[in-house]
């Protein structure tokens, strides 16, 4: 258990660090502009959130922009180092909202545009992070912790939220490791 716990607060910390670059702000704080500019901005997310549930050509059209900004990129960089070092996809996903909770990067496609409707965001925007238990992702399709952290201002103002999909596996793997250094001394 306490494996488990240092690897979460490893990564979490590593999360917070990353959502402070201007990278990040930046991406955050203009897609917050660009809805903000909409009269109702809330009818215009729900009707993108059906579109991108529906999986067809629209939904692909609408999800190219937040996969090939800058952000974006850097996310699908980051997973790759990961993967390659450790020899497995340590996360499954990760991807920013916006303050309206839509999404404004991503490393993959997410089962969902709309995310403020889900507890893990309201739990971050609330408490400023939010750790969930293990549990199987349907959207990146491993068992996971999310890792949910809030992204302020400089002001201290809501700019979106970051979710990072953690593969447990990376838990096993030092479990693992660790397991076969350890012999018990049994007094012989």
């Amino acid at each position: 258990m306490d494996e488990i716990d240092r690897i979460v607060h490893v990564r979490t910390a590593g999360w917070m660090a990353y959502t402070r670059r201007g990278l990040v702000t930046e991406t955050l704080a203009k897609s917050n502009q660009e809805l903000a500019s909409i009269e109702d901005v809330q009818s215009l997310i729900d009707q993108r959130d059906e579109i991108w549930r529906s999986e067809d050509a629209e939904s692909f059209e609408l999800m190219k922009p937040l996969m090939e900004n800058r952000l974006s990129r850097d996310l699908r960089n980051h997973i790759n180092k990961l993967r390659q070092s450790s020899g497995f996809k340590v996360y499954g996903e990760i991807f920013f909202t916006n303050r309206f909770g839509a999404n404004a990067a991503q490393s993959n496609r997410t089962s969902d545009y709309r995310q403020d409707d889900d507890q893990w965001w309201q739990l971050a925007v609330r408490d400023g992070v939010y750790v969930s238990d293990v549990d199987l992702d349907k959207s990146a399709k491993i068992n996971s912790v999310d890792i949910c952290l809030r992204v302020d201002d400089e002001q201290g103002e809501l700019l979106g939220v970051m979710k990072a999909v953690l593969n447990v596996q990376e838990v096993f793997s030092v479990i693992d490791s660790r397991s076969k250094s350890y012999r018990p001394d049994f007094g012989e």
